[in-house]
């Protein structure tokens, strides 16, 4: 059996880019800034996911299986 080795990468809005990027004042809490965003994203394409660019990584993980081996 070939060896399949996998990656997953979780991300989640960078909030302080958007800050910027929005032109939103500093005192906006974080949350706030991701539900601005992820609205506007909404309403320009139909669907919340951001670019890649708007995102910030929170884990990386990966898992290898070789025959029965996990």
């Amino acid at each position: 059996m070939t060896p399949t080795l996998v990656f997953d990468i979780e991300t989640i809005p960078d909030t302080d880019g958007l800050r910027t990027l929005l032109d939103l004042p500093t005192e906006t809490c974080a949350e706030d800034v991701a539900n601005i965003a992820l609205h506007q994203r909404r309403q320009h394409n139909g669907s919340d996911f951001l670019p890649l660019h708007q995102h910030r990584i929170c884990a990386i993980s990966c898992a290898l299986r070789e025959g029965k081996n996990f």
